[in-house]
């Protein structure tokens, strides 16, 4: 004689309270995890580069090209490359930055794609707290 279980007549399963202590999501795939991180990388580089060109005047932001000299030999040359500011100034001496991706300006509230600093000394930590603010993943939503 074979006994038949059935859900109906078995008791209920009680999980012990590690069990219910865990919090169970769905889980995220791998490769748009990975998409996610890219863009905020790719943010964060080019909010790196501004940060460089608030603090030293000086600098100019360079890539590297093989040139083939009229005697046939290759070498590899330090050419400038254009990159456009990211802040600007407004009237009473105040700055307005606007951040970028793929070349188009980040509307970051509804209307609104600049933040206003009241000086030029607040431009760079405003710059840094915006890094920190993209590693919190506040502009995922905002990366298209």
């Amino acid at each position: 004689m074979t006994k038949h279980f059935s859900k109906i007549n078995a008791p209920a399963e009680v999980k012990s309270d590690i069990w219910n202590s865990l919090k169970f999501v769905t889980k995220i795939p791998n490769s748009k995890i990975k998409s996610v991180m890219n863009k905020r990388d790719q943010l964060k580089t080019k909010l790196s580069e501004q940060i460089l060109m608030a603090t030293d005047r000086s600098y100019v932001p360079t890539k590297t090209k093989w040139i083939t000299e009229v005697d046939g030999h290759v070498r590899r040359v330090a050419v400038p490359v254009k990159v456009r500011r990211w802040w600007s100034d407004v009237d009473s001496g105040k700055i307005q930055i606007s951040l970028f991706h793929k070349g188009k300006p980040i509307e970051l509230e509804p209307g609104k794609d600049a933040i206003e600093v009241s000086s030029q000394n607040d431009l760079v930590s405003t710059l840094k707290l915006l890094q920190k603010s993209i590693d919190l993943g506040d502009f995922d939503s905002l990366l298209k």
